[in-house]
């Protein structure tokens, strides 16, 4: 392994001098994860091992070049993985280190997995800041959360606090019914409502300073996360630009504001006001037990109701989705070729398609609103119906002269106040779904390979030219396919041929932006990959 990522090393233009390692390995130093890990990072390259499933050596492409792990202690040098058959055939390309020749080996997926330990170690250049270097999933977070450690526990326990301020009305109307109407006692009143007053007032400023903590937590992420993806965005390689849109790379980029939509609202949000559960519900439960069990029943079959209906709405806007897109296909293609359209009388064909789609679009979209408003209709039965059983059961908990009358009211007030934080809890991962594809998108630019330069020797560059079975691939597409040729040196070559030939592929592969997947560029008689 520790060849396989020399080898690698290089790529990125980290110079590791193999037998160094080779007198490491013999040592013994390099047995240990930490101390192979620590090894490499003092020469620049930054070493993790990772777990990984067949699955994801197809669908996750950016982790090559990587080392692959064999259960036989045998280690490969991945070079990518061939799905051009589909990935139920897919070949995996790998080289080993020790072999001199460096031939590669195509292995089927089926035969590589069954060999195969599931162990890769990801190899890539350091940057020399720690959050640049972390692979993006869940754990890179873990860090930055960590450096509010404090503010944040001092948060939850400012959000006890407001929470404990939020039951200052609810005793307000159960003194000013159970004492203040009976005795008429006016200076109480006066008391209690001046108290309260001042009550609700402490309360706003707490609530505004724990809103202020959660947005300045979640700016502080979104802004790190910002300037580090596009970091990296511009240390991929110029064959990435060419396989993905303008707009698709946008859209990568952008995802971070979903990131910081996630944490604000979703995550932070929902666990200070969780903390809601730990004030009312045992206040609650002091009131009476039995009337605590009605509300933690209907508040835990709202939140079912809740998560069901999300599952449900997710399913649904996929279909939306693609139903409003092919509307809009419709419309786009229907204007851009109108001159096609009037000269081949096709607007009846067109008016057709435009109804089939706009129709198909809004049966979707009907579809979506009648399963929101049914859940609504569910929830605001459920609601009342938990009023109407507390009322219920504290009537009769009243005559049996275990509750007052004032404590009816404070036990619906109560019920209200912890429904809302369990129905979040119950409800938070239906919609992980959100920040699961906004991390999918950052982790195809964060966790990508950078830019492999500085691996080679330099000099002046004359011209001449020499393409050897060179073919170009965009993921599973041939751009370019066993081409041969020569270009003297301040020759003048015209490049012809109709659209998407490859023409702009064979410039910006002699410009050094492309690497070819097969074959031999030279460049005055030296291989492009050994220059720098």
């Amino acid at each position: 392994s520790a060849i396989g990522v020399t080898y690698i090393a290089r790529q990125f233009g980290v110079q590791v001098n193999a037998d160094a390692v080779e007198e490491a390995i013999q040592r013994g130093t390099l047995t240990k994860l930490k101390d192979f890990s620590n090894y490499f990072f003092d020469h620049g390259v930054l070493v993790k091992i990772r777990k990984f499933s067949a699955s994801e050596l197809t669908d996750k492409k950016y982790i090559y070049p990587c080392v692959g792990i064999m259960k036989d202690g045998r280690s490969y040098i991945l070079a990518g993985a061939d799905t051009r058959d589909g990935n139920d055939q897919a070949k995996i390309i790998a080289i080993d280190p020790m072999d001199p020749t460096a031939q590669p080996e195509r292995f089927d997926i089926t035969e590589f997995v069954d060999a195969w330990s599931g162990q890769i170690v990801l190899v890539s250049r350091s940057s020399g800041e720690a959050s640049k270097d972390r692979i993006f999933d869940w754990k890179w977070f873990l860090p930055e959360l960590y450096r509010f450690k404090g503010i944040m526990a001092m948060t939850f326990i400012v959000s006890l606090i407001v929470h404990a301020l939020g039951v200052a009305p609810i005793i307000y109307i159960q003194i000013s019914l159970d004492k203040v109407l009976g005795y008429q006692a006016l200076s109480t009143l006066y008391v209690l409502t001046g108290a309260i007053v001042l009550a609700l007032i402490f309360s706003g400023l707490l609530n505004y300073g724990r809103d202020y903590v959660i947005n300045y937590i979640a700016t502080t992420i979104e802004s790190r996360l910002t300037g580090d993806v596009f970091d990296k965005l511009l240390d991929l390689p110029a064959q990435t630009f060419q396989v993905n849109s303008p707009m698709e790379m946008e859209g990568k980029v952008q995802s971070v504001q979903s990131v910081r939509t996630f944490f604000s609202r979703q995550i932070l949000t929902n666990l200070y006001d969780a903390a809601g559960i730990f004030v009312f519900v045992p206040i609650l439960f002091g009131y009476s037990p039995i009337l605590t069990l009605v509300v933690l029943g209907f508040a835990s079959l709202q939140g079912l109701i809740d998560l069901a209906s999300k599952y449900r709405q997710r399913d649904l806007a996929k279909l939306v989705g693609e139903a409003n897109m092919d509307r809009i296909r419709t419309l786009r293609e229907t204007v851009a070729g109108i001159d096609s359209v009037k000269t081949l009388s096709q607007e009846a064909i067109q008016r057709r398609e435009w109804r089939s789609a706009a129709a198909g679009s809004i049966r979707r979209n009907f579809t979506m609103l009648t399963t929101s408003n049914m859940t609504s209709a569910i929830n605001g039965t459920l609601s009342s119906l938990m009023t109407v059983a507390i009322v219920f059961t504290g009537i009769t908990l009243v005559f049996a002269g275990s509750l007052s009358a004032g404590a009816i009211i404070s036990c619906n007030m109560l019920g209200g106040k912890i429904v809302s934080p369990i129905k979040g809890l119950i409800t938070f991962f239906a919609d992980t779904h959100i920040i699961t594809g906004a991390m999918a998108q950052i982790s195809s630019i964060w966790n990508a390979n950078p830019e492999r330069v500085g691996g080679g020797s330099q000099h002046v560059i004359k011209g001449d030219y020499g393409l050897k079975d060179v073919t170009v691939m965009f993921d599973d597409h041939e751009a370019l396919s066993k081409v041969n040729m020569k270009i003297p040196a301040r020759g003048k070559v015209a490049i012809v041929g109709p659209s998407a030939s490859g023409k702009s592929t064979l410039l910006r592969l002699l410009q050094g932006l492309l690497k070819p997947n097969e074959g031999l560029l030279e460049v005055d008689g030296s291989n492009l990959a050994s220059l720098d």
